[in-house]
């Protein structure tokens, strides 16, 4: 293929996958600060009103989607007798950048910051290190990708249902998952507080990194079959319902999804479409 034939392949695929992207309402940014996140945390907050109550954000790194979360809630909420926090991140010099952020944010003293990852099983494990204090560290990766990381670090790993049971938590509003690929084994070692019904909604990361871990969208489908949670992608204005699973999910796309309890719905401005014969959602 000469170079021009290259160059015009390249422009081509670029903007026939910008044109899908666009037409499935993929996000341009995954950053807690993007429209979807911060969607799902005023629409929580919104009801939450003035409290109590309790908040986990799993895969903190150094704290943007929880300082964002404390500038979100009203003034009352933001007192650490009415707002529990808790952030979960193991890297110790992304820990230390998340202490100072939270230290120069209203509300700040409402996190308790856990040096722990969340997984489906209590013990330790190895996670790469491809920067101090960089959001891709993570405990899902294979041969292909860890020589890439800069070492590899032990870590002390707890289940969501072990952590909750050792804190006398009963009842958690917002679960927050950003464990880069490792999202699915977090929700795994939550399942019996899901069947419980603790946890009122969940937001977890789907990505490429979810292929390191050898997990599927439709794994959590599985995971809620006979549950009380609907499973829906967040977008900027709202959630998008999926009854079920369809192939055309599985595309590794940076992107949002949430599980939220039936008893909470209303909190939510929920889309209920569908996948038609065609493989098209609307």
């Amino acid at each position: 293929m000469g170079s021009l034939s290259a160059k015009l392949r390249r422009a081509q695929w670029k903007l026939g996958r910008r044109l899908y992207m666009t037409a499935r309402g993929e996000p341009q940014s995954n950053l807690p600060d993007s429209s979807d996140e911060r969607y799902m945390q005023a629409a929580t907050l919104a009801a939450l009103g003035d409290g109590p109550a309790t908040i986990l954000d799993v895969g903190a790194n150094k704290g943007q989607w929880s300082s964002q979360l404390l500038g979100l809630a009203s003034t009352a909420l933001r007192s650490p007798d009415r707002l529990h926090l808790h952030a979960f991140e193991p890297v110790p010099a992304t820990r230390e950048v998340y202490k100072s952020k939270l230290a120069a944010t209203p509300g700040g003293d409402c996190a308790t910051l856990h040096p722990l990852a969340l997984s489906n099983a209590a013990g330790t494990a190895e996670i790469a290190i491809w920067g101090e204090t960089a959001g891709t560290n993570t405990l899902s990766f294979d041969d292909s990708s860890v020589g890439r990381a800069q070492r590899v670090l032990t870590i002390e790993t707890t289940t969501l249902d072990s952590f909750l049971a050792e804190h006398g938590i009963d009842h958690v509003a917002l679960l927050k998952i950003d464990a880069e690929g490792h999202d699915f084994l977090v929700l795994q070692g939550g399942q019996a507080s899901l069947a419980a019904g603790k946890i009122d909604a969940v937001q977890f990361e789907y990505s490429h990194r979810w292929i390191y871990a050898r997990q599927f969208l439709r794994d959590v489908f599985r995971l809620i079959e006979d549950l009380p949670y609907t499973l829906c992608r967040i977008r900027h204005d709202g959630l998008e319902h999926i009854a079920e699973w369809h192939p055309e999910l599985e595309r590794y796309f940076d992107a949002n999804f949430a599980l939220v309890h039936e008893r909470v719905e209303g909190r939510y401005a929920i889309h209920r479409g569908a996948f038609d014969g065609g493989n098209t959602y609307a």
